[in-house]
């Protein structure tokens, strides 16, 4: 699994366009994942399977809460070279920025956690180590 975190102490939204997962070969696997995330944004016209579908015109959209998350769950045990994260055009280094991910197991122990804070540039490169 993995998790891409927002902490915030004040309510705001968490809007991502796309997470990649790509494997030792290179290959974007986030495809074969099912997206949930921790609230919808009104009646879910911008739910979290938009960050794994491949196109950069949609994303996914919280509802206004504290502490976001989007989780990514792969049907089977997976390798992982290294992920990307594209935020939302215009909401660069701000509050709607991710700050952390974690890599969990199917018990939801965490493998690999690394906290980022805000970017300013639009994705994200983390690589799993």
């Amino acid at each position: 699994k993995v998790k891409i975190k927002l902490d915030s102490s004040s309510n705001t939204y968490m809007n991502i366009i796309e997470i990649r997962v790509f494997n030792p070969s290179g290959t974007n696997i986030a495809s074969t994942s099912t997206a949930t995330h921790s609230s919808n944004y009104g009646s879910n016209t911008y739910p979290a399977s938009k960050v794994i579908d491949g196109n950069t015109s949609s994303f996914n959209h919280t509802g206004s809460s504290t502490n976001h998350w989007v989780l990514l769950t792969f049907p089977n045990n997976i390798l992982i070279d290294y992920i990307e994260i594209v935020n939302r055009s215009g909401y660069l280094n701000g509050n709607r920025t991710p700050t952390s991910i974690q890599l969990l197991d199917s018990s939801d122990n965490v493998l690999f956690s690394q906290n980022f804070g805000t970017w300013p540039q639009q994705t994200k490169y983390i690589e799993i180590y």
